[in-house]
């Protein structure tokens, strides 16, 4: 029996890519830890959905992050696999972005993606819905932290005596005056300036 090389090659070249070789492939061009790439290859359409994100926001490791955590979390209280989810890769990669550009926190973002999986609807439209935008503009911040340091002249003094552990005490209040919407990072690089003038 001869077996025609090039009929050989073409089956080659028409089979997905095998597991193994995807884990080793998603170690080498993604940088990620085994770990992660054995469990984003648990299933093809699992790897595929995590290349999809990739293509269109990269940053891997934060997307294999999410997807291991709070996507895996919805599948599991959904009962469902990947492909059942109604989030898709364009949807998550725009929940990571308005994460990193500091409009929804992580923990709040970790509420709409539940959102999303159940209706479906875009992450924007959601955080507009809950009223879950962080509030990042400095001018606004600054007349809430003056006020705050105003109120808190024996911490602010304490603050300035070098007890700079205090910074938590007065992010705490800008996020309880703000019902939690200030962006606290900001939030603590201003309070650092408007303390030590």
């Amino acid at each position: 029996m001869v077996i025609d090389a090039a009929w050989v090659d073409g089956i080659g070249k028409a089979m997905t890519e095998l597991p193994a070789a995807r884990r080793r492939r998603f170690v080498d061009q993604y940088g990620l830890p085994a770990y992660d790439a054995g469990q984003l290859t648990q299933t093809l359409a699992l790897a595929d959905y995590f290349e999809q994100c990739v293509s269109l926001a990269g940053s891997p490791k934060d997307i294999s992050n999410w997807i291991m955590t709070e996507l895996m979390r919805v599948m599991n209280e959904q009962d469902a696999g990947i492909e059942g989810l109604l989030i898709t890769p364009a949807m998550l990669t725009g929940l990571i972005d308005l994460v990193k550009a500091g409009s929804v926190s992580g923990l709040q973002a970790k509420e709409v993606l539940s959102r999303m999986a159940s209706t479906g609807r875009d992450a924007r439209e959601i955080i507009r819905e809950l009223g879950l935008e962080q509030v990042s503009d400095e001018h606004e911040l600054k007349v809430l932290i003056r006020k705050i340091i105003e109120s808190n002249q024996k911490q602010a003094a304490q603050y300035r005596a070098g007890k700079t552990q205090l910074l938590g005490f007065f992010v705490g209040e800008v996020m309880k005056e703000s019902g939690g919407k200030a962006n606290p990072k900001v939030a603590g690089d201003l309070i650092r300036e408007l303390l030590n003038p």
